[in-house]
């Protein structure tokens, strides 16, 4: 559901006594919808989540942190270059992978694998 719902949603339950019924039920008539966009229990959540943390936005949670699409290309293309011998000395090779591996989290196996194979 996106912020602007959940916005529109808090909204009505407050202009309609801060009744949950009356409130999705307004909003799905507004909106001119029959079942969405969420169920009873989902909208009593948002609700109570809106009054203890004064905000919908979603927080981030907690857990290891997604990869980019940008450090996988990086990755990738350290891979090809080491493959096609573009490097001047092992060590430039060694810091190279130490660096992008880093970048990722050492969340891929083939940087690490790469960089145990290299001898300086």
């Amino acid at each position: 559901m996106d912020l602007q719902t959940r916005i529109d949603l808090v909204q009505c339950y407050y202009e309609c006594g801060r009744n949950y019924t009356t409130g999705l039920r307004r909003f799905r008539a507004i909106m001119g919808l029959r079942a969405e966009p969420c169920q009873m229990k989902a909208y009593r959540y948002l609700i109570q989540k809106f009054e203890r943390a004064g905000s919908v936005i979603d927080l981030p949670r907690s857990g290891r942190p997604g990869i980019s699409d940008a450090q996988v290309v990086e990755v990738l293309h350290k891979n090809q270059d080491i493959a096609r011998g573009k490097f001047t000395s092992n060590q430039q090779c060694k810091c190279d992978i130490q660096a992008s591996a880093n970048a990722v989290n050492h969340g891929s196996e083939n940087v690490t694998q790469i960089s145990k194979n290299v001898s300086i």
